[in-house]
């Protein structure tokens, strides 16, 4: 990927005007996305602009990206962008929402959702997570995806539902370098799978270097390609970084219940 032009790497002033040019794509980098279907959930949490008396306003806004995009917009880049609203006035919360609805669906190239909501300290936290796999006191032996790839088993029994998560996910930056941590969530409907297994499979992470949106993509990719399950959710909600919440969900498989992101989530994911 060619991120020279992007400002990661670099020092830029906060800008005091608002750009829609501040925005930075790039490429998402997954080959197929045909078998699933997703969304990146951005929360912004740092969103202040002006009235039109020019009294300053707070908000959060939640953003909703289709993972059919082939574009990501890059998040250093992002947070520009949102500074960059800090002295401009904004007659209403429609105009803002239009704004940012249309900037960002111009850069990626598809049509994005957007909401502006109350303040909150505690959006983007998972809600209804199911059984912990950090209890298990397993032996990793290096870190590496493809080599624990095998670590994916199922075992012998009747299909059954599970929903289990980690705090201990961790990749990187590709550009930075930087350690992204987050919860990783799996709601899945198939034959028993070996739970050790799985969470070895997700710590393999640990030196993947790649954006957020991509380690879901690859870790549904192989969920669905080894469990064959009737019914598969990956949701990795990642630390909050530079005032914006990274959530990239992934739903699949030959039936999907989709309250279950709600339950996961705490609110409804819309359609716009």
């Amino acid at each position: 990927m060619d991120f020279s032009k992007t400002r990661l790497g670099k020092f830029y002033p906060v800008p005091d005007e608002y750009s829609s040019d501040l925005l930075d794509v790039v490429g998402r980098g997954s080959e197929d996305r045909s078998f699933f279907t997703g969304y990146d959930i951005w929360w912004v949490h740092e969103l202040t602009w002006l009235n039109s008396d020019g009294f300053p306003c707070r908000a959060c806004a939640k953003l909703i990206i289709p993972s059919t995009s082939d574009f990501l917009v890059e998040s250093k880049s992002a947070k520009y962008y949102f500074n960059s609203f800090r002295f401009t006035s904004f007659a209403t919360l429609g105009l803002l929402r239009d704004t940012i609805v249309s900037d960002f669906s111009l850069a990626l190239g598809c049509r994005i959702g957007c909401y502006i909501e109350g303040f909150s300290y505690n959006v983007g936290i998972p809600v209804n997570v199911g059984s912990c796999l950090d209890d298990h006191e397993i032996e990793i032996g290096g870190y590496g995806k493809e080599i624990s790839r095998h670590c994916l088993k199922l075992e012998r029994g009747d299909s059954r539902h599970v929903r289990c998560y980690t705090n201990l996910f961790l990749s990187h930056c590709p550009v930075t370098s930087q350690p992204d941590l987050a919860t990783a969530v799996v709601d899945c409907d198939s034959a028993p799978f070996n739970s050790e297994g799985l969470i070895k499979y997700l710590l393999s992470y640990r030196r993947f270097s790649n954006f957020n949106e991509a380690c879901c993509d690859w870790i549904f990719s192989d969920l669905i390609e080894l469990y064959s399950p009737k019914h598969l959710v990956v949701a990795m909600f990642y630390m909050r970084r530079g005032g914006i919440t990274i959530i990239p969900i992934r739903h699949g498989g030959t039936s999907v219940d989709m309250s279950v992101l709600k339950d996961i989530l705490g609110y409804e994911v819309p359609s716009w």
